[in-house]
């Protein structure tokens, strides 16, 4: 029973080996694995840049979800990491991690790199007929002859990143690259704007003034980075509001009291908890009950511990 799965990043990776271990004489899956890159891991390996880190801990992992879900957990429960490893694996780390996977559990060998899917139509007995091509050895051209598979079952893994979603300002075209000023050893020309998956190294950021439209982890990572690459001035810009958390909690005051330790909690890993990760009722899924009283309190919390709910002493007002 040939399925095709479409994308090697963390989602097709765990797709291929759900269907491996479930086949059955009733169900005898025989899952492939398209990827139109030379190496797996989408997002985290074509789109990454240096000094980032996988926005979940390690600790965070879920098992009662189905594939494509588990996509936004880092580290799966039947697959985990030694327990001296860091708490957040830096993008570079992720990848091997992932390779390391693929291997384990025998998906390695389902994986076909360097092939494009260009067409996939509905079979007439049934299935689908699924079109690819081959890219040409060790160029970025593409081969004229398609290859199909007919396959019962498709599975579309391709991420939600992969097409940057840039705004529409009006005028923004015609923001030109500033001269290089005198003495600054970095003379090579950078965009004067960019989009984030553009975004490779500090050399971009340095001694610039850095505008960054957006507070989602890589907004924030992009603030970050800037200010230690060395900005002249860096202005973080959100619509709404955001709610600011450290990925790690450490280094805080209660009461005068001072809270340090070597070996911090990892947020994510604290907030979660056994109605999120171990079982969840249909009907609690589906209603967002969770989500409401997550909001409830972690909100409330906070304004407890810093005296806002938007955040650790953060106050945010639309611009």
């Amino acid at each position: 029973m040939k399925v095709v799965i479409v994308g090697a990043g963390p989602a097709g990776l765990v797709a291929c080996k759900t269907l491996l271990q479930t086949a059955s004489e009733d169900f005898p899956f025989d899952p492939v694995v398209l990827e139109q890159e030379d190496d797996i891991g989408g997002t985290f390996r074509y789109r990454s840049y240096e000094v980032g880190y996988a926005n979940l801990s390690c600790e965070t992992t879920e098992v009662n979800v189905n594939p494509a879900e588990r996509e936004s957990r880092v580290i799966q429960a039947d697959f985990r990491l030694p327990l001296d490893h860091p708490d957040h694996l830096t993008l570079e780390e992720y990848v091997e991690y992932l390779r390391s996977y693929s291997k384990h559990f025998e998906v390695e060998p389902r994986i076909q790199l360097n092939c494009k899917v260009v067409k996939v139509s509905k079979a007439a007995g049934g299935g689908h007929d699924v079109s690819y091509v081959r890219r040409a050895s060790r160029t970025d051209e593409w081969e004229t002859d398609v290859v199909t598979i007919h396959a019962k079952y498709l599975v579309l893994c391709t991420g939600l990143h992969v097409t940057p979603s840039a705004p529409t300002i009006p005028g923004i075209e015609y923001v030109i690259n500033p001269v290089e000023e005198a003495g600054q050893k970095d003379s090579r020309p950078k965009p004067a704007v960019f989009h984030s998956t553009d975004y490779k190294s500090r050399d971009q950021l340095r001694g610039r003034r850095v505008m960054v439209l957006g507070t989602g982890e890589t907004g924030m990572d992009l603030a970050y980075e800037s200010a230690k690459a060395g900005a002249k001035e860096v202005v973080l810009c959100t619509r709404g509001g955001f709610l600011s958390f450290p990925k790690a909690l450490n280094d805080f005051s209660l009461f005068g009291i001072k809270f340090t330790s070597e070996h911090p909690v990892p947020i994510d890993s604290l907030i979660t908890n056994l109605g999120e990760t171990a079982y969840v009722h249909p009907w609690v899924e589906k209603s967002h009950l969770r989500w409401f009283v997550s909001d409830f309190v972690i909100k409330r919390v906070l304004w407890f511990l810093t005296g806002t709910t938007a955040g650790c002493n953060q106050w945010v007002c639309r611009i």
